[in-house]
């Protein structure tokens, strides 16, 4: 029979395992076929998927979009649907070409300390970084952008980020990159299949999440993509 103090025991023990797979995972979305549909893992790209129930229980509700396409255009809202082992997610009219999205972690850390608020950015382009985003601007708080040309650009809080660290995984392989100082980075070109980009960026903004208390929030973004 497990003890009061015991509980508390492994209830600190899964919320620092939880930090620790937050940190080792990441998001993305995936184009799939038959039938065409879009979804959104958490895991290790391109090895590990986290499933329900499990750490994908964890994750805040995935809201979803397709950007504006115009000025005089809005963005739209896409449905969202937790399943085994992803976020469903549905558009009229098939499979968009980029997709955008945000979720997050509740807070992390120690019961009896301030922790860190884990957020998510994830961005689906079809076409890949070699074209450019039909609007050249930051669409999240920390943003990949392509920009053509296999040029991306990172984005913290609508600001270029200079010398951002940045790592590509593609082909079972993980390089790390680095930004200029306009916060550009030149991809080199990648084998076919599955392509992710990510960075991650943590500032010293505390508050408080669902009753608990933070005192760091962690940004985390991805650009998603399939090398042809």
């Amino acid at each position: 029979m497990l003890t009061h103090h015991s509980f508390l025991l492994l209830t600190v023990a899964a919320s620092g395992l939880l930090t620790t797979i937050s940190q080792a995972h990441q998001m993305w979305i995936e184009s799939l076929t038959a039938p065409d549909r879009m979804v959104v893992r958490f895991g290790e790209f391109g090895d590990t998927i986290e499933k329900s129930p499990g750490y994908l229980d964890q994750l805040a509700p995935v809201l979803a979009w397709t950007p504006a396409g115009a000025p005089a255009t809005e963005a739209t809202v896409l449905g969202s649907t937790k399943k085994e082992d992803h976020f469903l997610l549905s558009a009229e009219g098939g499979t968009p070409a980029v997709v955008l999205a945000q979720t997050g972690f509740p807070v992390m850390g120690k019961a009896d300390a301030p922790g860190r608020l884990p957020l998510f950015y994830i961005r689906f382009h079809a076409a890949g970084p070699q074209t450019a985003a039909v609007d050249s601007h930051p669409a999240m708080t920390l943003d990949l952008v392509p920009e053509g040309n296999n040029s991306v650009r990172v984005y913290f809080r609508s600001k270029p980020v200079p010398a951002a660290a940045l790592t590509l995984m593609t082909g079972g392989k993980e390089s790390s990159l680095t930004a200029d100082a306009e916060g550009r980075v030149a991809l080199p070109s990648c084998p076919a299949g599955p392509v992710l980009l990510t960075t991650n960026q943590k500032e010293d903004l505390a508050g408080n999440h669902l009753g608990k208390a933070y005192a760091v929030t962690s940004h985390n973004a991805s650009l998603s993509w399939v090398s042809r």
